[in-house]
């Protein structure tokens, strides 16, 4: 699915960082790919895409520590501004 068949009412800069989170969208090993971006000014600051993070302590079965945990896309892309 492209994103013109998602939206149409968005301008032409938009549409391209649209293409571009879903692009980075299917970068992601997750069953669920989300890509996100951060722009300010019409410069791309920051990018980001979902990705399993599981924590041992707040999962006690082995099938929920391979399954449950991720880190949002948009968390990833706050988190690349540093």
């Amino acid at each position: 699915m492209s994103s013109k068949e998602i939206t149409t009412d968005l301008s032409r800069k938009d549409q391209r960082f649209l293409d571009v989170a879903i692009a980075l969208a299917k970068t992601s090993k997750c069953r669920n790919k989300h890509g996100a971006i951060i722009v300010s000014n019409g410069r791309v600051l920051a990018t980001g895409v979902n990705v399993d993070k599981n924590n041992p302590m707040v999962f006690d079965c082995d099938l929920l520590r391979k399954t449950s945990s991720s880190v949002h896309a948009e968390v990833a892309a706050i988190k690349s501004l540093r």
